[in-house]
């Protein structure tokens, strides 16, 4: 293990059937109930729900079962505590939270690596304009 925040994830028992977690757009109400029953009844049986109920709360996760908590068990609840950035890896405080170009919270390192990927393509482009000139 890395020790990073999606660790949890590796273990999971929910891997053996993605399928059951996240409906059509179109599912009926009686079908989506027994689907998210199915879900919740295998994250019952995960010893750690609490960290994939953590990840879908401070994100904001809107669709799928995550940690035994269906998508109207979520809906209303506080984010978690702590946030993470936008890509699920980093746990955000108070001293490394930034707010990107798009309005995103983020952390230190996704800022650095997002200004970094910025400069490389603008870079880039300085480059054709000038061979095209």
């Amino acid at each position: 293990m890395n020790g990073t925040f999606l660790d949890w994830r590796e273990n999971a028992s929910c891997r053996a059937v993605p399928d059951l977690f996240f409906g059509p757009q179109d599912e009926k109400p009686l079908a989506r109930a027994n689907r998210e029953a199915e879900a919740k009844a295998v994250c019952a049986a995960y010893p750690s729900r609490q960290p994939c109920q953590e990840f879908a709360l401070s994100l904001g996760i809107p669709y799928g079962v995550f940690g035994g908590l269906g998508e109207d068990d979520r809906r209303g609840k506080p984010r978690a505590w702590p946030p993470v950035c936008r890509n699920g890896l980093h746990v955000m405080d108070a001293a490394n939270t930034y707010t990107d170009r798009r309005g995103w919270d983020i952390c230190r390192a996704c800022r650095r690596s997002s200004d970094r990927l910025y400069r490389q393509r603008r870079t880039q482009q300085e480059r054709q304009l000038g061979r095209a000139a």
